[in-house]
């Protein structure tokens, strides 16, 4: 097999059925038989690479598309920063974001969630300050990247300024941005604002919506944890591990009567969608359960 599409299509569905293994034996028969990759392939390894932690394969693949001379291309040099990051290795990932002259906000962002997710808040928040020298307008991850810095920090300025920045750049009814703005206003007890950032965003998703109930939970407002989980079930959205852990955390932390039915409600849903087996979701079902329920008497 020389024709490179044919590798790479065969490659896409190896990965996304998690056929890891195959995915690199069909590439080293396209390489055995003179094929020559070109700059989707890589992207698609590296990927692959990061779903299977094989951290002694990274550097090689790199060598690889650096003898092919490819690794100038922007997208794969996005994907060996994701790679890089993913096992941990920063500076290796920094040094392939410095090789590039030109960047996009693609590769900004990926740097920065490799700063974020390695722990390094404040390089995080720093790169994604130079955005706008860079003459680039950040997406809907770049945000919430800078956000989880700014979680993860206690910066509530910084945290605000990255909302408003949001809201500019026009992301106000994102969803995932959404998600991790009720997050973070929950995070620093600010209710109100959470609350403002959920009405705001009209076509909700299973994660804004989870992200808002554990914000009720922590502030023990039971009804509105359950309008919001009875507004999930009426658009039929299917439920994770996360709403019922929510759900269920309500309960465990109340006392009202009323939330014992509550407890077999959303263990019947567990049931329904196949979550009771989920050790998490187990253990918060039990829990609830496990809570005596105060009497109306009191």
């Amino acid at each position: 097999m020389k024709d490179v599409f044919t590798l790479n299509l065969l490659l896409k569905e190896a990965i996304a059925h998690g056929c890891h293994h195959k995915a690199f034996q069909l590439f080293n028969q396209f390489q055995s038989s003179g094929g020559r990759p070109n700059t989707y392939t890589f992207p698609l390894l590296a990927k692959s690479l990061i779903s299977i932690s094989a951290l002694p394969c990274a550097p090689s693949l790199h060598c690889l598309a650096l003898k092919q001379g490819l690794s100038s291309d922007i997208s794969v040099a996005t994907s060996f920063v994701a790679l890089y990051g993913k096992l941990g290795f920063v500076k290796s990932a920094l040094r392939v974001f410095d090789e590039r002259e030109e960047r996009d906000f693609v590769l900004f962002t990926a740097m920065i969630s490799v700063y974020v997710e390695n722990g390094a808040f404040d390089e995080g928040l720093r790169l994604f300050g130079s955005l706008n020298k860079e003459g680039l307008r950040p997406g809907a991850i770049t945000l919430v990247s800078a956000l989880m810095a700014c979680m993860n920090m206690s910066e509530n300025l910084w945290g605000k300024g990255v909302h408003g920045f949001g809201l500019k750049m026009g992301f106000g009814h994102d969803c995932f941005f959404g998600a991790c703005l009720v997050s973070f206003y929950c995070k620093i007890e600010c209710f109100r604002g959470a609350h403002n950032v959920f009405d705001g965003v009209y076509h909700r998703d299973v994660a804004l919506c989870n992200a808002m109930i554990s914000g009720f939970a922590q502030r023990g407002m039971d009804l509105e944890a359950f309008g919001c989980f009875r507004e999930m079930r009426e658009n039929s959205f299917r439920v994770n591990a996360n709403t019922i852990t929510g759900l269920l955390k309500v309960c465990a932390n109340s006392g009202a009567n009323w939330l014992s039915e509550m407890v077999q409600l959303v263990h019947s849903v567990c049931i329904k969608v196949g979550l009771d087996h989920e050790i998490m979701v187990a253990t918060s079902i039990l829990d609830g359960y496990g809570k005596p329920i105060a009497s109306d008497a009191n």
